[in-house]
C-alpha cells in the first residue's frame, strides 16, 4: 500500500528511490488564472533549442496533412529516415515539412546515419532536428553518434538523444551537448528504472552541469502527459496525433494553480510506499 504524501520539494537525488506514474499524484493550489480557457494560460515550452507552443511534440509522421496539424499547435513532429529507401525522398519531405514546422528527422546510430545529416544540410535545410535512437539502447553506440554529429556539424544541428539507459549517459550526453533528452516510460525498454526516477535523475543531470538541455519523454498513456510535466519534464511525445490532450492539461494547470508549463514542475506529490 502507498501511505503517504512527500512533497517533491523534499524527495533528494537518490538513485536507490524509485517512482513510475502510479506513484504520483499532482498538488492543487490556489489559483491566480479563471479556469482552463482563461487566455493567460501559456502552454509554452522549450525541445532543445526550440520555442514551441505546446508540451506535445509528435513522433512518424511524414505527410503534408500531419505537418499542418502539428503547425497548428505550433509544436513539433519527427519523420522517421529508416522509412525512407532513397535519401532524396526523405529531403523532399523535409523541404516540405519546413514549410510548416522545423524539419525533423529522427535516425540511428550508425556512421552513415551521421552522414546522411550532411545530405540535409547541402541541400539547403537550416538548422535540422535531429533525434538519435539507439535500436537496443546501447549507452555506447548512442553517445558515440552523438560525438559524431557533433564534431562534425556542432551548432548546425539541435540533437535530441533517445532512450539513454543510465543516468551515466544521460550526464554525459549532456555534457556532450546534447540539446535534449528523450525518456520513455516503457519499463520494459532498455531499463528497468521507472520513469519518474528517471525524470528526477535527468532534471538533476541537467541541473547539476548548468546546462540548457531539455527533457522530453515518449509515454504510451496521455493521461501520464501531466504526471511526466509536474516531475520535471519539458515537454513529452506522443506516436500519434492526439485531439483532447490540451483540455486535460489545462484542466489540470488550472488545478494546481499553474499558469505557463514551466509553473508545474514541483507541483507533484509523490506516494511514498512504507519500505521506501
Amino acid at each position: 500500500m502507498l501511505n503517504k504524501f512527500v512533497n517533491a520539494n523534499n524527495i533528494p537525488y537518490v538513485p536507490n528511490r524509485f517512482f513510475g506514474f502510479d506513484d504520483v499524484g499532482i498538488l492543487p493550489y490556489p489559483s491566480t488564472i479563471t479556469g482552463s480557457h482563461d487566455p493567460h494560460m501559456d502552454m509554452s515550452t522549450r525541445f532543445g533549442g526550440y520555442e514551441i507552443g505546446t508540451p506535445i511534440v509528435y513522433r512518424g509522421f511524414s505527410s503534408t496533412e500531419s505537418f499542418t496539424e502539428i503547425a497548428k499547435k505550433k509544436s513539433l513532429g519527427f519523420v522517421m529516415a529508416k522509412n525512407f529507401v532513397d535519401p532524396a525522398e526523405l529531403i523532399e519531405r523535409l523541404k516540405e515539412m519546413a514549410k510548416f514546422i522545423p524539419p525533423s528527422v529522427e535516425i540511428g546510430t550508425h556512421p552513415g546515419d551521421a552522414d546522411l545529416i550532411g545530405v540535409i544540410l547541402d541541400s539547403g535545410i537550416k538548422k535540422p532536428q535531429v533525434m538519435i535512437v539507439s535500436p537496443n539502447g546501447e549507452s555506447q553506440i548512442l553517445l558515440d553518434q552523438l560525438r559524431r554529429i557533433k564534431a562534425k556539424y556542432g551548432s548546425d544541428v539541435d540533437v535530441s538523444v533517445a532512450f539513454p539507459q543510465t543516468i551515466q549517459t544521460i550526464t554525459t550526453a549532456v555534457v556532450l551537448g546534447a540539446n535534449n533528452i528523450v525518456l520513455s516510460d516503457d519499463t520494459g525498454q532498455f531499463t528497468d528504472v521507472p520513469i519518474v526516477t528517471k525524470i528526477i535523475n535527468a532534471r538533476h543531470a541537467v541541473f547539476s552541469k548548468k546546462s540548457n538541455t531539455t527533457i522530453s519523454v515518449a509515454i504510451s498513456n496521455p493521461v501520464n502527459t501531466i504526471k511526466a510535466l509536474v516531475a520535471g519534464a519539458d515537454t513529452v511525445m506522443l506516436n500519434y496525433n492526439p485531439s483532447t490532450e490540451f483540455y486535460f492539461i489545462k484542466e489540470d494547470m488550472y488545478m494546481t494553480g499553474a499558469s505557463k508549463i514551466a509553473d508545474l514542475f514541483n507541483k507533484v506529490a509523490f506516494f511514498e510506499k512504507p519500505n521506501g
